[in-house]
């Protein structure tokens, strides 16, 4: 099953604060037709002080599923 529900568009100033995603996040977004270069799936983002202010957008078609993520113990494991 492929999960990308919790993609969110990070705010292009704020892209560069983040990690590089991991191969497998980058294959769930392969899948998401709206997905943009600074598009990350929410579920993989560590909050840390150092992303304090950090400006992401939910896409509308995502809002209302954002908590249904089934893949994120798996990809947030490392």
């Amino acid at each position: 099953m492929a999960c990308a529900t919790c993609h969110v568009i990070v705010a292009a100033e704020d892209a560069a604060r983040l990690p590089p995603p991991r191969e497998e996040e980058e294959d769930l977004l392969d899948m998401v037709p709206q997905a943009t270069r600074t598009s990350r799936l929410a579920c993989q983002i560590r909050l840390s002080a150092a992303l304090d202010g950090l400006t992401v957008r939910v896409p509308g078609d995502r809002a209302s599923r954002i908590g249904d993520c089934t893949l994120m113990p798996a990809l947030a494991g490392s």
